[in-house]
């Protein structure tokens, strides 16, 4: 029989993974790349690849806690999909964030 509980909160922890990882990149991208172009003479490529590595290196550090944290104490369905799902929704949701908050306390003067 299914769950819908577990499924929910199987998503939770690749939600939170996508929402890290989206929240790093966007905060972190113009100063990390403005870092690694000036000081460690990177071109645009290589710091937008270094920017998004290491914007998935801390989630990952990050969200592995958390879905440990979890994983012990509820069941959960370890699957791809679902994680690939709650990655897209972590991300969807800063998205959302950003423009309808975010981008428009940036653009005034």
């Amino acid at each position: 029989m299914f769950n819908f509980n577990i499924l929910l909160i199987s998503l939770l922890s690749t939600i939170l993974f996508g929402i890290i990882d989206a929240s790093i990149f966007l905060i972190g991208e113009e100063t990390l790349q403005k870092i690694l172009r000036q000081s460690f003479n990177f071109d645009l490529a290589m710091a937008e690849i270094a920017t998004g590595g290491f914007a998935a290196a801390v989630s990952i550090f990050i969200a592995t806690f958390v879905s440990e944290s979890i994983e012990s104490k509820y069941k959960t369905i370890d699957h791809p999909l679902i994680d690939a799902m709650g990655i897209i929704l972590g991300t969807i949701f800063i998205i959302l964030i950003y423009n309808f908050f975010l981008k428009q306390n940036l653009n005034e003067p």
